[in-house]
């Protein structure tokens, strides 16, 4: 006969596994990109393009900033532009030297000293655990319905 104890303990630890799972490689990124863990590789580049975004939706609109270093395409995605804060990015002359870091064999740059690197770890962690809230209150509400009946 299981417990509901033992039945708890069992999802608790299941939605920490999920969630290292789920974040352990934008947590990873982040802790090299910070210094924290070896394997980050930085480069001083020069700003040759700068462009802006404002995509309208719901429920509010977002403006995105960006600077690239190469002559590709900057409304491109891709590993030849970065995404700056909106003070950063209007600070930013062409021509300006810009450090950008990488983490390990990842690609995607990112600029030395962003501060969203947490937050954005933070906020995707947070909407994680909701739904894995949500999915424990489901798991509990079938199993007392099953005890009941």
């Amino acid at each position: 006969m299981h417990s509901p104890r033992l039945a708890g303990y069992l999802l608790f630890n299941l939605c920490l596994v999920f969630l290292l799972i789920v974040n352990g490689p934008r947590l990873r990124r982040a802790l090299i990109l910070e210094g924290a863990l070896p394997g980050a590789a930085s480069e001083t580049v020069r700003v040759v393009q700068k462009s802006h975004s404002i995509r309208k939706g719901f429920p509010s609109s977002r403006a995105e900033y960006w600077v690239s270093w190469s002559n590709e395409d900057i409304r491109k995605q891709g590993a030849h532009r970065l995404t700056l804060p909106k003070e950063k990015w209007a600070s930013t002359r062409l021509t300006d030297p810009l450090e950008i870091v990488y983490a390990g064999n990842d690609p995607e740059p990112a600029w030395k000293g962003d501060p969203r690197l947490w937050r954005e770890i933070a906020w995707h962690g947070t909407g994680v655990l909701l739904e894995i809230f949500g999915l424990a209150l489901a798991a509990a509400e079938l199993f007392k319905k099953k005890k009941t009946s």
